[in-house]
Parts: C-alpha cells; structure tokens; sequence
C-alpha cells in the first residue's frame, strides 16, 4: 500500500516562525496585558490547524473512493447494486425485526449514497426499533410498504410508531398486526380510509390465550378502507369479527378466518353469496367461521350448490354439523388439497358419514376439473395417528413417502376427527374403515398406522389386505399385536373372510402343506415396528417377540416373506433378540437401544433430572423492554 506524503506547508511553516508578522509571537513575557485578547489568539490559530487536518482528512478520504471505484465490484451499475442489497436484506429474518443488513451503507460512500437512494431497500418497516421508523418512511419515498407488527404486546412507543406508519397506508402493500383487540382501537383511529395499493390485510387478535382467557374478539370497523380497497387480494382474519357484507371480501383470491363469534357467522345464503362471487379464490380457510347449523336440524332442502373451480387449498374445521352443512353446498376442484377438522356435537354417536361422502366425491368422474388441473391424484402413502380414546387422524399422500414421519411435504389429504367420550369405544374402529372406505387406496405402497388401538384385525384385513402393491407398514405401540395377526390370516377362497389363527402365533401349527396357503397383504417386504414393548410379561396388547418370530418365519414359509424389518425405539429388545431375527429376515436395521431391562435408583435422578454445579455457568442475564430503544448504526 502506497504511503500519502505531505509536502511543505506555508501556512504552518508561519505558525512556526518567530519571526512572522501574520502570527503574534507567545513569550513567557506578556506582550499583551489582556489575558483574554492571548487566549483568542491561540483559538484562532487552533481552527487554522483543525481546518487544515479537515482539508487533509477530506483529501485522504476522496483518495480512498478514488482507490474503490478501481474495484470490479464498483462497475456495477447503481440499479443492480441496489436490487443486490435488496436480496441481501431478504436473507435477514424475520425482516420485520431486524436491521443488520442495514451494514451494507457502512462499506463505503458509494454503497451508502446507493442504499440510502434505493427506497425499495427501506420499505419493510422495523418496528423493533421504533426510532428508526420515521426514517425509513422518508428513505423510502413513495415506495410500497410492508407493515409487518406481529408482537404479542406493543408498548407506548412502538404503537406511536404503528400509528405513524398508518398515516401512510395510501401507499402500503402489505399490512399484518397481531396484536389485543383493545389495541386496535388505537391503531385505526384515524387511519384513512382509502387504501390503493393495499393487497394483503392480516389481522389477528389471538395474543396470549394463558393472559387473555377471557379476551375479546376484534369486530372490524364497516368504514376500514370503505372508501378504496380495489387491489386486495389476501385477508386473514383470526379472533375478529366481520360482516360477510363488507366490501373487504370483494376480488379475493387468498380467505382465511378463524375463531369468529358465534353471533357474527354469515347464513347459509349469505355464505355461498360471498363465495360465488370469488371466481378466482385459490384458498379458503375457515375455522370456526361457518354457518352454524343447531344440532338435529338440516339444510338439506336447500338446494343450491356453488362450483369453486380455481380452489386449490380447502380448509375447514368445525362442528360436524357446520361442516356438513357447507361441504353439501360447494365443489371444488379434484386436483385442490383438502384438510378437514370436524368434532362430533352428538354424546352417544359420532356419524361423518355425510363429510365422508364430500371426500369420495372428489374421485367421482363428475367431479369438476379447473383448466389447468392435473388428472385425479392417486394415494401412495398414508399415515394413521390415533388422538386417545376420542379421535384420531388421516393424511395422505401422491407419492411414496419412506420414513412418514419428520420433515414431509404437506398431506393433500388432511383429516382429522373426533368425538365424545361418552361415545361407545367401538366408534373409533368404525370411523376408521369408512374413512379409508372413502378414498382410492389400489394404488398405496406405504403405510404408517400409530396409536390406533381401536383398529380391529378386521379393519386391517378389510381395508388394507387386499391391497396389491402395498410393500411398506409401519406400525406403533398397541397396533403392532393387532398387525401381526392380520398379516398371517389366511382368506377363505370360497366366503372371501379371513380363516383367523389362534390369538398367538406363537401356537400355529407349521405342519409342511403342498400349496402354500394364499396371504393378505401379498406384496408386502418392507416391516417397521417402533415404540413398542417385547415383554412376555405384559398383557396381551403388546406384542411379544415370540409372535414376531412365529409371524415373519410363516410369512416365509408361505412364500411371502418380509424381505426388510426395521426396528426403532423397542423396548426390552437385546442384541441377542435381533440375531434370531437375523436368521428368518434377509435384512434386520435395529437402532441398538437396549432399553426397558435396568431399573433406575434415586442415585441417579441427580444425573438426569437436577443440575450439578460445575455444569451450570452462574450467569444473570439483564432483562429489557420491548420497547427500549437499541443503537443501530444508521
């Protein structure tokens, strides 16, 4: 790096000579008897020094931008370097909480005059700190902005701020808060009522449900944006109430409502009113927010049925009765993911007979078919999860999914139901087959069944048994005694029902048979058993590893052998178990826990449950404000 050499200076070269004229001289004796006319003089000549290292100070830093604008970096055009910055700032998450790319107009002058010139760089608003809001509203111009307020409480000065930023919604894109409903009051107050640009409303009043048990639902003001709001296309709603009158469900494409006062529920008519003018909807969601139908009645007699042909994710979730009752009135699209969440009202039953006959109607060939849609999907995996005693869970999947569990793509069938406990036990086995009875599943390959003790073998014989290309199941907990039964059942040629062996197969008869008996489950090859206990000693709902042996050995001898047992997170397995496995199964994966076997004394509850002292760093950590006010570099 090459050095910055000064050269000779005439002006210090007078401060420094005695003998000029231009420069009284300072002497140890008084030539001025007036104290202070000394002192001014020295002032002065300290901004003649200070203003000539400002002048070199200002020579050294165009020197330095000179030496930058020979980085290739700095060929960039303005407009790109700017879009760059943008995409930076997006990697920078929540974008709405954070200002660290703000460091990008710290590297150099040119950087900084660019970013501070890019309005689009300053347009998601930083309530976090307050502080800097008024200054971005003025960076950005007349960009659009994002008004991103997801807290869970807002103080004083990040209201303040809130309030500021909604002066501006002539110009705002996106508005999001989340927030008590007795705050909203504030923040609408006096915000205009024109909204031109804006194409995204989120509001929710749902907070802290374990602060607020008793909290109340934000109703939407009938004047909010009355007198523009032409371009919105998004609105969700959560904890607020809206009349299904209002003109902020006009051109929507993107609905979502949850949790609305039982009082605020549009009617029947009005409901498919609303949703037969949303051409274009590609998401409805509502929860909670459906025309509530009294138990016992039926809207059966009437007849009208609203076609939503650009759906393509439906979610409802409600009482058994409203979600009937609005599945009878509407079609969608056989290609659109479904999640559906209903509860019995009923104590002594649980019938979803009619929301099962919704969900078959979607492979019906009448079924409607948007322009672009792609042909009726097929279910290749599909997993089970049993909630207790009083519900349980199904979601599906077009493509074969091994392991199904972590992280998966979303099911594009979602069903979830659940009922009271006064009901007979028996429900859950029922709702189960008629469940699976609904959907297409010739085509499934992988199954994971979990938690469902209520399936009978029958179930499992009846739904799954015959499927011809199902290769993998897995199964958890209690299912595993019920599975292993059912896979080692033999059908009667003659009735079609299975021939069932005795409760344990451990006491089959292996007697050698000209022709291997046919098999439910043929094609299976692929066995997981997780979370399950081997006990001999427990009770007959868990499985015992006698039975899994005597299970897999038949399998084999009757020419369906599983070719693959994978074993994850059982209890009272050993090594020793898992090498006889070994010598009936080509492939054994087992995670090597061994657990289940060794008490644990109070000794060690020290070790796993307490905390010793030089594990724990004795740290205080100093609480803060939401609302302090933090130094960022600006």
């Amino acid at each position: 790096m090459s050095g910055f050499v000064v050269g000779p200076n005439p002006q210090f070269d007078k401060l420094d000579d005695p003998l000029s004229t231009d420069t009284p001289m300072l002497s140890s004796e008084p030539q001025i008897e007036d104290f202070y006319e000394i002192q001014k003089t020295v002032d002065v000549a300290r901004r003649r020094i200070d203003q000539d290292i400002e002048e070199m100070e200002g020579a050294i830093r165009a020197l330095r931008s000179r030496r930058n604008s020979l980085a290739a970096i700095s060929r960039l055009p303005p407009e790109l370097l700017s879009k760059i910055f943008v995409c930076y700032a997006a990697t920078y998450g929540p974008p709405h909480l954070t200002m660290d790319w703000v460091k990008v107009s710290h590297v150099s002058r040119h950087w900084r005059t660019v970013a501070i010139g890019c309005p689009y760089l300053w347009t998601t608003l930083v309530f976090a700190r307050p502080r800097w809001v008024e200054e971005m509203l003025k960076r950005s111009k007349m960009a659009p902005l994002v008004i991103d307020a997801r807290f869970g409480y807002m103080g004083p000065k990040s209201t303040e701020a809130v309030q500021l930023a909604m002066n501006h919604v002539s110009r705002v894109r996106e508005l999001n808060i989340v927030s008590p409903s007795t705050s909203f009051g504030k923040l609408f107050s006096s915000v205009p009522r024109a909204a031109p640009m804006l194409q995204s409303l989120a509001l929710s009043a749902s907070t802290n449900h374990y602060a607020e048990p008793f909290r109340d639902n934000y109703s939407i003001p009938p004047e909010l944006f009355s007198d523009d709001s032409s371009q919105l296309r998004r609105l969700e709603l959560i904890d607020c109430n809206l009349d299904w009158t209002s003109h902020l469900l006009k051109g929507l494409t993107h609905l979502k409502i949850h949790d609305t006062a039982p009082g605020t529920r549009p009617s029947t008519p009005l409901f498919l009113d609303v949703l037969e003018q949303l051409p274009t909807l590609t998401v409805l969601d509502l929860k909670d927010a459906l025309p509530q139908v009294a138990d016992g009645s039926s809207m059966a007699s009437y007849q009208r049925n609203v076609k939503l042909h650009s759906l393509a994710n439906f979610h409802l979730s409600g009482s058994d009765s409203d979600c009937s009752n609005a599945l009878s009135h509407l079609s969608v699209s056989s290609s659109a993911t479904l999640k559906l969440s209903c509860r019995s009202t009923v104590v002594s039953d649980a019938d979803f007979s009619s929301i099962l006959t919704f969900v078959s109607g979607l492979w019906e060939p009448t079924a409607i078919t948007s322009s672009a849609a792609k042909p009726h999907k097929c279910i290749r995996s599909l997993k089970i999860q049993g909630v207790s005693s009083t519900g349980w869970s199904l979601k599906a999947w077009p493509n074969t999914v091994l392991p199904l569990s972590g992280d998966l793509d979303p099911p594009f069938i979602d069903l979830s139901f659940q009922w009271s406990s006064t009901v007979a036990p028996g429900i859950g086995d029922k709702v189960i087959g008629e469940t699976c009875a609904a959907l297409p599943l010739e085509q499934l390959t992988s199954l994971d069944v979990s938690k469902a003790s209520q399936m009978t073998e029958q179930t499992w014989l009846r739904t799954f048994g015959k499927l011809a290309h199902l290769r993998s199941i897995c199964a958890q907990g209690q299912a595993v005694h019920t599975l292993l039964s059912a896979v080692v059942a033999e059908p009667s040629p003659a009735t079609g029902t299975s021939v069932s062996a005795k409760s344990s197969t451990r006491k089959r008869s292996h007697k050698r048979r000209k022709m291997p008996p046919p098999v439910y489950f043929p094609s299976l090859l692929h066995l997981t058993i997780e979370d399950t206990s081997f006990d001999s000693g427990c009770d007959e709902e868990y499985a015992e590893l006698e039975d899994l042996k005597d299970c897999l050995m038949e399998r084999y001898e009757r020419k369906a052998e599983v070719r693959e047992l994978t074993l994850s997170q059982c209890h009272r397995l050993t090594s020793e178990h898992v090498d006889e496995l070994r010598e009936i199964v080509v492939d054994v994966v087992w995670d090597g826990l061994e657990t289940g076997f060794t008490d644990v004394s109070e000794d060690d509850y020290g070790d796993h449950f307490g905390y010793m002292d030089s594990d724990i760093d004795d740290h205080t950590y100093d609480g803060f404000d939401s609302d302090e006010d933090y130094y960022y570099p600006f």
